[in-house]
């Protein structure tokens, strides 16, 4: 699944800049009234998920500003 080829995409991971020096792996999805995004870092084995009932307040807008502290 971390196998990535040259588009960045595994299966069903794609390669992700967690932060301005720290890379891992994230899967995002949606449906009507619900956003979610999933990243791990593999190094430490941090784990990050978020889920969303709301359009608006999209989870993968959401994960940089969780990581960095914000």
């Amino acid at each position: 699944m971390t196998d990535t080829g040259p588009d960045g995409y595994g299966l069903g991971l794609v390669a992700a800049a967690l932060g301005p020096a720290q890379s891992g792996f994230a899967h995002s999805g949606a449906i009507p009234g619900y956003t979610s995004t999933m990243a791990i870092d593999p190094a430490s084995g941090d784990t990050l998920i978020i889920l969303t009932n709301n359009d608006k307040l999209t989870a993968d807008l959401l994960a940089p500003q969780v990581l960095a502290g914000a």
